[in-house]
Order: C-alpha cells, then structure tokens, then sequence
C-alpha cells in the first residue's frame, strides 16, 4: 500500500511504500536504475544482507574473498532447498524485467513471469528437469547429505 507523503503545509513530498510491497513494483522498475539497486538493497533477506556486509581480512585476496562468498551462497541455497522451497534468480536468460527463473528443491529449473499486479506466477519454459538445474550439484553436495539425513 503506497501512502502520500505530506509535510505541515499539506504540500506532497514523498511516497512511502512498504518493503514488503517493493516485491510487487519490482518488476515495474527499470532494471539497473539507481530506485532498483535501492529496492535490491531494502528487500533482500537479512540472511543474504549478513552475507553481503561480512567484512573480510585486509590480507586476504579477492579470490579466498570470492570462494568465501560462494560458499555462503551456497549454504544459503541449500538451507532453502532442505525447506522444499524454490530459489528465484535472475540471469541472461531473463529477457524481460518480469522473468525470473525459480529453483526447485528437486534441481529442476523453471523461467517464469511473475505479475506484480496479481501476485500470480506464469510459467514460460521448462529450462531443466529434474536433477538438471544450474543448482542440481547442491543436492549431491555432503552439506546438503548430513543435513538430509
């Protein structure tokens, strides 16, 4: 719900818009503007934002500084998969600002358009069966086996 902003002359200066609702003008927002980049920041879990803000060792290279944020990402996927719940992502396989790409537990990968306006998924194409996903290799991973078990 988008709410006016008004100062003490009842003059308009603002909008406020609740996190919880960038999700539904997301797709809306020109991909790449500065209110995107912004919208990104504000609604990405705080999960992933402790991700982002870990701060690393000055002695360490931009190489262990990646492999360590790889891992992370990694177990964030793999936390979400174990829930049975889809990742959504976003790559050059996405051609327009609406498509997004959902993850499933089981490997399988799906390019979807999601509709703000309606909340409603549509799918597009099948990219991967099961198993065959850009993230299968999670399900086979030993982080991803102990907590299975």
């Amino acid at each position: 719900m988008i709410k006016i902003v008004v100062n003490k002359d009842k003059k308009n200066t603002g909008i406020f818009i609740p996190i919880e609702d960038f999700e539904h003008i997301k797709p809306s927002i020109k991909a790449g503007s500065m209110i995107d980049r912004v919208m990104d920041e504000l609604t990405e879990s705080e999960k992933m934002r402790e991700m982002k803000s870990t701060s690393f060792n000055s002695d360490m290279s931009l190489k262990d500084s990646e492999t360590i944020q790889q891992y992370k990402l990694e177990e964030f996927y793999i936390s979400t998969f174990l829930s049975g719940k889809p990742v959504y992502y976003k790559d050059k396989r996405c051609s327009s600002p609406s498509d997004i790409i959902r993850a499933e537990a089981d490997g399988s990968e799906t390019l979807i358009n999601y509709d703000w306006q309606t909340n409603m998924e549509t799918e597009i194409l099948k990219l991967a069966n099961q198993g065959e996903g850009k993230y299968a290799y999670l399900l086979h991973d030993p982080r991803f086996l102990k907590r299975k078990a």
